[in-house]
């Protein structure tokens, strides 16, 4: 069981939105590595301020205290927060010099430094490591790339967290990327056609499956290439999404409608919650954390309505520890 689900913006004097309208999703909150913070973005305005600002800022949510902190870095429409794997920082989406690129600052805040100057825009992914960090972007396809150029199927790149020019990782798109513990394989959700993220009930050749990505041996650095090896390990006709590491290295977790509606499961295909539908509306779990002796903390997502600001609905996070 799940247990009971924590709204995170419970102690606000205000109501706000989390995620933020209109392009707001699961991607604007981030567990940090030891699972002790969630890192997201709101913009914390009511009124005029609301009305006419766009600018949204990074809060860290302490999971023992239940309060939220700014990292101070005040500067534009600041999204989708990644955390390094060492925990100590922060790499995030900004407007703040037009276009949407990639920066990072220390989790305590500071000065943020902008990695990309590509004039589309880019979107954080995951860090590879310390140094690296993978987001998404539609610069260029590959040459031999074989899929329908399109921007709904973008590229990943890979910048080095002191800056640089962007080397691509992978022409195809790759959703949901999780490493392994060694750093020797990742596991990802794949892209095929369109269709909304959350559609229920959709069942087609389309449909998102998990796979496996193995290097070849000897690859000198960690990219997607025709050596390495990929592996499919779902094949329901369905949506399964949304993979994620166990600390093991071996076992992973991932969301699946095989069953009708969203369930969590382990790579065994064994469901260990209950069903991830409540009131009509669909609950995703986006990570698990494992904390010896094998705890697993999961965000949870769901949405309901407030009547507040000409009635809109507001998308309410909650957290089941």
């Amino acid at each position: 069981d799940l247990g009971e689900g924590t709204d995170i913006l419970a102690g606000e004097n205000e109501l706000y939105e989390l995620p933020t309208e209109p392009f707001g999703g699961l991607e604007q909150l981030s567990w940090s590595p030891d699972g002790k913070f969630i890192a997201y973005s709101c913009r914390k305005l009511v009124g005029k301020k609301y009305a006419f600002s766009t600018d949204t800022e990074i809060y860290l949510y302490n999971i023992e205290t239940g309060s939220s902190e700014v990292i101070d870095m005040k500067g534009g429409y600041d999204t989708d927060p990644v955390w390094s794997p060492d925990g100590q920082q922060i790499a995030f989406a900004s407007d703040r010099m037009g276009g949407m690129d990639i920066y990072i600052v220390n989790k305590d805040g500071g000065l943020p430094t902008r990695l990309t100057t590509h004039s589309g825009n880019e979107t954080p992914l995951t860090f590879k490591d310390n140094e690296h960090i993978l987001f998404q972007a539609n610069i260029l396809p590959a040459s031999d790339d074989m899929q329908f150029a399109s921007a709904q199927f973008p590229q990943v790149y890979e910048v080095s967290t002191e800056g640089g020019r962007p080397v691509m990782f992978s022409s195809m798109p790759m959703e949901d990327i999780s490493f392994s513990p060694d750093g020797k394989s990742l596991l990802y959700h794949d892209k095929k056609g369109y269709e909304d993220a959350w559609r229920k009930h959709h069942t087609s050749s389309i449909t998102r499956d998990i796979w496996l990505y193995s290097p070849a041996a000897g690859q000198k650095s960690f990219g997607i290439n025709s050596e390495g090896s990929f592996k499919k390990l779902t094949d329901f006709n369905g949506e399964d999404r949304n993979p994620v590491f166990a600390s093991d290295g071996k076992t992973f977790y991932y969301i699946s409608e095989k069953d009708g509606t969203y369930t969590w499961r382990n790579s065994d295909g064994v469901e260990f919650t209950r069903t991830l539908d409540t009131d009509g509306y669909v609950i995703t779990i986006t990570d698990t954390i494992n904390i010896p002796p094998r705890i697993y903390i999961i965000r949870i997502y769901c949405f309901r309505s407030r009547d507040v600001c000409s009635s809109r609905n507001l998308y309410i996070p909650y957290i089941a520890i």
